[in-house]
């Protein structure tokens, strides 16, 4: 179980505070209110998927000397 899920069960089945949570673990309360949204929307899984900048992916036959 990673933290996300530990987080979101802490507070929607044991009634944690945000806050507190925040403040132990060492993230933002911000955070943990983007994984709530997340999980409300997209159940567990939506946990998982962390929106973000794709893997950069090189072109096939550029060497990094052809790029520059």
């Amino acid at each position: 179980m990673g933290l996300g899920r530990y987080v979101v069960d802490a507070i929607t089945l044991e009634g944690r505070s945000p806050r507190k949570l925040a403040r132990s673990h060492g993230v933002s309360r911000s955070w943990i209110y983007e994984l709530l949204q997340r999980y409300r929307q997209g159940g567990y899984a939506a946990l998982d998927a962390a929106p973000g900048r794709p893997a950069r992916e090189s072109l096939p036959g550029v060497t990094a000397s052809d790029a520059r």
